[in-house]
C-alpha cells in the first residue's frame, strides 16, 4: 500500500481501494468508505478526512496530509497512537488488532445508549373534558348522599 492521492481522494481511488483490501485480508470487513473532500487546517497542517465503517459498526478515521501521509488515526472517535506509522501494511494490522481488542467494550457501550422515549399518548380535549365531567358528577352524587346522612 502506498501513500494516498490527496488531490484525488475519493472512495473510488486506487489507494483507498488498496486500503479496503488490506483491511479485508487482515479480517476486518469494510462496509462503507467516506471521504470528506473539504480541506481543513489544524495547527498549520492541511488535511482531508477518510473514514472506514466496519461490519460491527466500529469506525476508523484517517486524517491525510497534503503529502498523502496519514498523520492521525481515530478509532470510534478517539485519537489512537500508532507504532507502525511508516509501514502501511503493518499499520493496517495494528488498527485491525485494536478494533478486535476493543470490540466487546464498543458493543457494551452501544447497548448502554438509551433509546429515545416515545412521545406520550395524547388525549383529545373533548375526551378529557368528558372524563372530568363524569368525575365531577360522581363527586356531586357522593356529596349529596353524605349530606343526607348528616342531616339524618
Amino acid at each position: 500500500m502506498k501513500n494516498f492521492n490527496y488531490a484525488g481522494l475519493s472512495a473510488k481511488d486506487s489507494t483507498v481501494k488498496d486500503a479496503v483490501k488490506a483491511f479485508r485480508t487482515n479480517g476486518a470487513q469494510v462496509l462503507d468508505v467516506g471521504v470528506d473532500a473539504k480541506e481543513k487546517t489544524r495547527a498549520g497542517v492541511k488535511f482531508k478526512a477518510l473514514s472506514f465503517t466496519f461490519a460491527d459498526s466500529q469506525r476508523v478515521d484517517l486524517l491525510v496530509k497534503s503529502t498523502g501521509d496519514v498523520f492521525e488515526v481515530k478509532l470510534n472517535g478517539k485519537v489512537t497512537p500508532m507504532r507502525q506509522q511508516d509501514d502501511a501494511a503493518a499499520a493496517v494490522k495494528e488498527i485491525v488488532a485494536k478494533l478486535v481488542a476493543g470490540r466487546d467494550k464498543f458493543t457494551k457501550a452501544l447497548t448502554r445508549e438509551k433509546a429515545p422515549a416515545l412521545p406520550a399518548a395524547k388525549v383529545s380535549r373533548v375526551n378529557q373534558l368528558k372524563g372530568l365531567e363524569v368525575r365531577r358528577d360522581e363527586l356531586k352524587g357522593s356529596i349529596a348522599s353524605l349530606e343526607a346522612e348528616l342531616a339524618a
